[in-house]
């Protein structure tokens, strides 16, 4: 079983595979144990998987609750489950093979490392949404974008007919930026469906408690996949319009003598940071008024655009004492 950021190149890996001993990660181990007949949805992204995956676990529960699903017509049938999984903290995936059932569904957020358990196994969830590729982890793929991508693309390249890709529209154009891929020629041999998922597609007239247009954009993938499960947009509009947030990401805290006080500490890589300041700073404002606490381990990123916005967008810095 290998444990998520195991390096590429161990020498314990390498001699698994001279060996042909199998190479299990716990959520593909998980995908390819579970019995038949549940839905598993799977979210990756560089940014934004974790809250679309929440938004589309919040959107099935309201479902499965109000009792629209066919299956639960019946006032003595057994409603099916909800689970979150993967990726997600205080969560473990291999325990649920206890007590998922045909029928449940199991929403889970899937980062690089255990999707290389996917491409090990050769399987994708049923529903798959890959919301943005940015550069990340340029430490651990030693600066190797393609094969960062290579690594998250398992989330679809195996998918059967009758799955579903949702695809933001961001992976696309930086896919083909980044892995001259000009004619899109990536996702021309899916078998699944190829959905392409928008901010602009965000019904105008639906309201966010969440803040920022990279929310917007989330909140459109966690649409398109309620669509693809053919859950009624009046549920999912419920649903969403309820939701608060995941902690960590631009969570409001408190307001402290009239500074409003946010915790986005997963904003890991330069592009979240820069988003978290487009949507914490209003138009409207004369002057700056952000003060930006930052800081982390050297992830080899380029951190010239952030550097270039923070005079911009933020009255003051304090930076911890960190790599």
């Amino acid at each position: 079983l290998k444990a998520a950021g195991v390096p590429l190149d161990s020498p314990y890996i390498a001699e698994a595979r001279k060996n042909e001993i199998p190479i299990e990660m716990d959520a593909s181990l998980f995908a390819k144990l579970m019995p038949k007949g549940v839905t598993l949805v799977g979210i990756t992204g560089t940014r934004g998987k974790t809250t679309t995956a929440y938004l589309i676990f919040e959107i099935l529960r309201k479902f499965v609750a109000v009792g629209l699903l066919q299956k639960c017509s019946s006032p003595t049938a057994v409603k099916p489950k909800v689970f979150l999984a993967g990726n997600i903290k205080n969560t473990a995936t291999l325990p649920l093979l206890d007590k998922v059932k045909a029928g449940d569904f199991v929403v889970a957020e899937l980062d690089s490392w255990q999707l290389q358990g996917f491409g090990d196994s050769r399987i994708s969830p049923h529903i798959a949404v890959f919301t943005t590729f940015l550069p990340d982890h340029m430490n651990y793929y030693k600066g190797d974008m393609a094969r960062y991508f290579q690594d998250k693309a398992n989330i679809f390249k195996f998918q059967k007919r009758g799955d579903v890709l949702i695809l933001g529209e961001q992976v696309e154009k930086m896919t083909r930026l980044n892995l001259g891929d000009k004619k899109g020629s990536t996702f021309k041999n899916l078998k699944s469906k190829k959905i392409s998922a928008r901010a602009a597609d965000w019904p105008k007239n639906w309201q966010l408690k969440i803040i920022g247009e990279h929310n917007r954009y989330n909140a459109a993938c966690a649409l398109a996949a309620a669509r693809a499960l053919k859950i009624p947009d009046r549920i999912s509009r419920m649903a969403m319009e309820r939701f608060g947030g995941v902690p960590g990401r631009l969570e409001y805290l408190r307001t402290v003598r009239g500074v409003k006080i946010y915790n986005d500490n997963n904003a890991t890589t330069p592009d979240a940071t820069i988003a978290a300041l487009y949507a914490l700073n209003s138009k409207s404002q004369k002057e700056k008024s952000i003060i930006l606490i930052c800081g982390g381990t050297d992830k080899g990123l380029d951190m010239s655009k952030l550097v270039a916005e923070i005079p911009k967008q933020c009255k003051a810095v304090v930076l911890l004492k960190e790599t």
